[in-house]
């Protein structure tokens, strides 16, 4: 796509005070003749541009060139001619470099006179602002049942999705700090500074017993396994949860356990409900 690049200046035929002209350079897709409606980058022309009417400006292009490096040393040129950056007359605060702008002793200082008209017009035109009546109206047309996702209940399906997707992000970033953390070692100060900081801190119980109960039976990666063979030949199989095992068939479960380590517990066989048990142990 070809491009444009020329040298233009804005002058305004009914300034507010000193500043009236401003120059610049543009690359454009159209021919600059058609390009009416850029008028400049610049923060300061564009609030005089608010302040005043667009009809007082006018656009003139000074130079056409095959490129933009050409255009901007032109800019260049003409900016240290007018020393646009000091010249009052000038909406330019600073002077175009081969890379960037020179600003060097230029005040940016704007009066408030300027600030109030700016903000004036921007009222009058109504470009950034709503009356309380069109707030009011917007509010009304976005709340309640108009509003699409106001009490949108998710379906299974939705609630399933989600539910993958953040155990998928759990997933991801557990083994991204899993390989991070590879081959790292914690100092013997570190150590000794994470020992101190838990030193004297308590557990309550209801906190040691919500752990009991998260680290029971299955959810207990450490837990043994075990097949009780009871004394009529039925088979059960434990994971890590001896003790609700032992209250569900009234057992003991201290005797039970030396059952499971292959001893024999020293009561007698006739009188005690371990009689006819036996344990095999699977290996992790």
């Amino acid at each position: 796509m070809e491009k444009y690049h020329y040298v233009y200046k804005i002058t305004n035929l009914t300034p507010i005070d000193s500043k009236k002209y401003y120059i610049g350079v543009r690359s454009s897709i159209v021919i600059p003749e058609e390009d009416i409606n850029y008028k400049s980058s610049s923060k300061y022309l564009k609030e005089a541009l608010c302040t005043i009417s667009h009809s007082n400006f006018i656009k003139e292009i000074l130079s056409i060139w095959p490129t933009r490096k050409l255009a901007v040393a032109e800019e260049i040129r003409l900016h240290n001619e007018f020393d646009v950056a000091r010249n009052p007359e000038y909406y330019n605060k600073s002077k175009q470099t081969s890379t960037s702008f020179d600003t060097s002793g230029v005040s940016f200082y704007q009066s408030n006179q300027v600030r109030q008209q700016a903000v004036s017009t921007r009222k009058n035109n109504n470009e950034n602002w709503h009356s309380v009546e069109t707030k009011i109206k917007i509010g009304d047309a976005n709340r309640g049942e108009k509003n699409g996702m106001s009490n949108k209940p998710q379906s299974d399906e939705a609630r399933r999705k989600i539910k993958m997707n953040n155990g998928m992000n759990l997933e991801e970033n557990r083994i991204k700090v899993s390989k991070a953390l590879q081959g790292h070692t914690v100092s013997e100060e570190t150590r000794k500074k994470i020992s101190e900081s838990k030193t004297g801190s308590k557990y309550s119980d209801e906190f040691k017993a919500l752990k009991k109960k998260q680290n029971a039976g299955k959810n207990n990666p450490n837990s043994k396994k075990f097949v009780f063979t009871g004394p009529n030949g039925e088979t059960h199989f434990v994971e890590g949860n001896l003790e609700e095992f032992c209250k569900s068939f009234g057992l003991n479960k201290d005797r039970m356990s030396l059952i499971a380590r292959g001893k024999t517990p020293l009561v007698s066989q006739t009188r005690s409900k371990m009689y006819g048990w036996k344990c095999e142990l699977i290996p992790q």
